[in-house]
């Protein structure tokens, strides 16, 4: 298991920091809860990486495209 810190969510898929690369084009599975004030949601599914950079040593930036994302209501 590999915990990541979610920076940002489009319907297409989510940017995360990790502090280790992960290899473009791999197939992953991801899960979490993104919560807002009124609405909180728990996602989990596969995504592809499609980019992984260097931002600071021992950071990484990466990006991931949904394959198959499910959502439902969190607490």
């Amino acid at each position: 298991m590999l915990v990541g810190k979610l920076v940002d969510v489009s319907e297409g898929g989510v940017g995360v920091e990790t502090f280790v690369p992960l290899t473009e084009g791999a197939v992953v599975g991801v899960s979490g809860d993104l919560h807002q004030k009124e609405l909180g949601l728990r996602i989990s599914g596969r995504v592809r990486v499609t980019y992984s950079t260097e931002i600071f040593p021992g950071l990484y930036r990466n990006g991931l495209q949904f394959v198959e994302v499910a959502y439902a209501r969190a607490s």
